[in-house]
C-alpha cells in the first residue's frame, strides 16, 4: 500500500486516482499517521479481509497478550 501525506494528496489527487484506477490503495497521512485510504470501487472482500488481518497482526506487534489472570481480576472488578 503507498502512502502519501495529505498535503501532497491535495495537490496530486488526479495522479493518485489514475493510480487507484489501475488497483492501488493509497494511504492518506497527516504527520506520519493514516487518516484514510483510497480504494478501487468494488474492492473485492477477500483482498479487504486480508488488508483487516494484515491490519491486526500489526497492531498485536505493539501490544502484550492479555493473560487468564488478568482476565479474572478484570472479571471480578466488573470489567466485561
Amino acid at each position: 500500500m503507498k502512502e502519501v501525506p495529505a498535503a501532497e494528496a491535495m495537490i496530486k489527487l488526479f495522479e493518485l486516482l489514475d493510480e487507484v484506477e489501475q488497483g492501488t490503495t493509497i494511504a492518506i497521512t497527516r504527520d506520519g499517521k493514516v487518516v484514510a485510504h483510497i480504494a478501487p470501487y468494488g474492492l473485492d472482500q477477500a483482498r479487504m479481509a486480508r488488508q483487516a488481518i494484515q491490519g491486526i497482526r500489526e497492531l498485536q506487534k505493539h501490544t502484550k497478550p492479555v493473560t487468564a489472570d488478568e482476565l479474572i481480576a478484570w472479571k471480578s472488578e466488573g470489567r466485561e
